[in-house]
């Protein structure tokens, strides 16, 4: 009974799969499919120098859009996290200082995101019945 339930389950899911991407609905699609965008992006993100400086990492998120002319438009900055920093260094600072390091070198990176997705190339645009549409996707672009 629970093979049936499983193999009903699998089916219903390509099922809806299949229904949802089809030639008439498709997501938006970059050069050289997902790998490509992620290899475009760590390709192309440079560390910046203040968070060099204090070896800092962050996760930072950025949500776009893909216009109907396949574009991407409207990046922001919808999150940050896993930020980290040399403890050691930061240890010996004044709680005022380690604030305004920490404000700069997230201000940073969060520019060096923007610019990064705001300069991808042309994508395929993603499609509802056919028709182009715009679609608002998000990237993590991690230092």
């Amino acid at each position: 009974m629970k093979r049936i339930f499983l193999t009903a389950c699998i089916m219903l899911t390509s099922i809806l799969g299949l229904m949802a991407q089809n030639d008439e609905n498709t997501l938006p699609a970059f050069p050289g499919g997902i790998t490509g965008m992620y290899n475009y992006v760590s390709t192309n993100t440079h560390y910046p120098e203040s968070a060099r400086e204090w070896t800092a990492q962050a996760r930072i998120i950025v949500t776009y859009v893909v216009d109907k002319e396949g574009n991407v438009t409207e990046p922001r900055v919808t999150n940050v996290t896993d930020l980290s920093l040399d403890s050691h260094k930061v240890s010996k600072l004044s709680k005022k200082e380690q604030k305004e390091v920490t404000k700069t070198i997230i201000e940073d990176m969060k520019t060096e995101a923007l610019r990064v997705v705001a300069q991808m190339p042309k994508w395929t645009p993603g499609k509802q019945k056919g028709e182009p549409i715009r679609v608002r996707l998000n990237v993590p672009v991690t230092f």
